[in-house]
């Protein structure tokens, strides 16, 4: 995710993304931990006039780099949770469009569909992806775009309904076109939340942005600004 006059470093974001969709270098701290992120790739892009929305289930390792424009941005490479279903339709990040306005959602982690379909009252959710799932939970909630993240990861925690992490890059656009980005962070109760989990925040004069801890593994990323670690359990409006 980023926000701001990013367009002069996005190719060295994007080799570097490249690297870790073929061999996550955190790989090495468990055999468990995903080798790769070959299941997909996908952005938003957004700009004062402009929308570019690319989903695709080629891997990113295999890609070229798409043509971007500063603005806002959420970019993500897919590493399948087990059993849900694949292909292009199951890419990050999803759409989702009601009448308050348009969600754009990308996610680390892993969402119990089934409860969060349940307590929905979603019939026809084996063939969505649990986090296309979530984010109509999301949308159905009352209240301004921070309220629906707050009570969405509220409700999640009480009722079980994350299996492993909800790590999310939430962009959300208003029927007059105003725009925010948010992140946030969280993890089941049960689960690990460690180095693989977590999110930084880079921050220099141009723009600033979140990244997985696999991107801060490359030197080539860190030195594009000031970089801090995202608190588990919080949201961030950038």
């Amino acid at each position: 995710m980023l926000d701001g006059g990013f367009k002069e470093d996005f190719h060295e974001i994007f080799e570097v993304a490249k690297l870790i969709s073929c061999n996550d270098p955190l790989r090495r701290l468990s055999e468990n931990l995903p080798k790769d992120h070959k299941d997909g790739w996908g952005f938003v892009n957004l700009t004062d006039r402009e929308i570019f929305y690319y989903r695709t289930s080629s891997p990113l390792c295999e890609s070229s780099q798409p043509e971007i424009k500063d603005g806002k941005i959420i970019f993500h490479m897919r590493n399948a949770a087990p059993n849900e279903p694949m292909g292009i339709h199951n890419s990050h990040p999803f759409h989702l469009s009601t009448v308050e306005g348009d969600f754009y959602l990308a996610h680390n982690g892993w969402f119990n569909k089934e409860k969060i379909a349940n307590f929905i009252g979603l019939k026809n959710y084996k063939l969505e992806n649990d986090s296309l799932v979530f984010l109509r939970f999301l949308a159905s909630l009352e209240g301004d775009i921070e309220s629906k993240i707050r009570k969405s990861i509220d409700i999640s925690l009480k009722m079980g309904f994350i299996i492993s992490t909800a790590n999310l890059l939430l962009l959300y656009v208003d029927k007059s076109g105003k725009s925010e980005l948010y992140a946030i962070t969280e993890s089941s109760p049960d689960a690990n939340y460690g180095v693989y989990q977590e999110l930084y925040m880079i921050e220099n004069s141009k723009w600033k942005g979140i990244f997985s801890s696999s991107f801060i593994e490359f030197s080539e990323i860190k030195k594009l600004g000031k970089f801090s670690k995202l608190n588990k359990g919080s949201i961030y409006k950038i």
